[in-house]
């Protein structure tokens, strides 16, 4: 399974994990990468969707199901901080 790195968040760390230097220093290898790397991991996943028919028809799915989808963009609240 392949997981895109902008649409997940990291949830779910106790504060015992967060203080431990060691399993932030190993989190830290998958969240802090540079631009080329990022570039590099998204085009090996594209091309491994697009190197299986499952994986094509699936996005295609996907896909007619968001043309349908009506979005809405709020004004952004001043009084509320939001990390996306």
């Amino acid at each position: 399974m392949c997981l895109v790195p902008e649409l997940c968040f990291l949830t779910g760390l106790t504060d015992e994990m967060r203080s431990d230097f060691h399993v932030m220093r190993d989190i830290s290898m998958y969240t802090r990468i540079t631009p080329n790397q990022r570039q590099a991991a998204v085009k090996k996943f594209v091309g491994n969707i697009q190197g299986k028919k499952k994986g094509m028809s699936t996005i295609r799915t996907l896909s007619s199901l968001l043309s349908v989808v009506k979005f809405v963009i709020l004004p952004r609240d001043s009084h509320c901080q939001c990390y996306i």
